[in-house]
């Protein structure tokens, strides 16, 4: 119903239009020739003024769009060069704490080392291990005393070798 009359009323103001239009004249497209001996008509005068400035285009270098997007640019890439950075620190204090722990595994392991150093230099240990692997203790026999005058020649390789 209500779509009947919002058509009717449509109907109406395109008929008025019509009707309109027709009875309206069309303007008159010719001026009237001028009478014999007229000169032409000349055509309008242009206003003469002083220097101008330069006009400006809209949205040049200078416009707020520029300034906008080139700010928007450089926060941006801040933000960016703001992460790769924290990436980085993050990364190194990762390999740190890596290495420390390395450091503290190589520190245990080093005093591990150390007291079984200190366990099998002990003299009880070494004669031990001596007669495991069927050593014997030095008798005097067995035992030879260089002088020292020989000490030095015996322990200097003969020259030309």
């Amino acid at each position: 119903m209500i779509a009947e009359r919002v058509a009717a009323v449509a109907t109406s103001a395109a008929a008025i239009e019509v009707e309109e239009r027709v009875q309206t004249p069309p303007p008159a497209l010719k001026t009237p020739p001028a009478p014999e001996g007229t000169p032409p008509p000349s055509p309008p005068r242009r206003e003469v003024r002083g220097p101008q400035p330069p006009r400006r285009r809209k949205g040049g270098w200078r416009s707020p769009m520029t300034a906008a997007v080139l700010v928007g640019t450089f926060l941006v890439s801040m933000l960016c060069i703001y992460v790769y950075a924290y990436a980085r620190v993050t990364t190194a204090g990762f390999h740190l704490s890596l290495l420390r722990r390395d450091l503290q595994r190589a520190k245990q392991e080093e005093d591990v080392l150390r007291a079984e150093i200190g366990r099998l230099s002990l003299p009880n240990a070494v004669a031990r291990r001596a007669k495991e692997l069927g050593m014997e203790l030095t008798t005097p026999e067995m035992a030879v005393v260089l002088p020292p005058e020989a000490r030095n020649r015996v322990m200097t390789p003969p020259r030309g070798q």
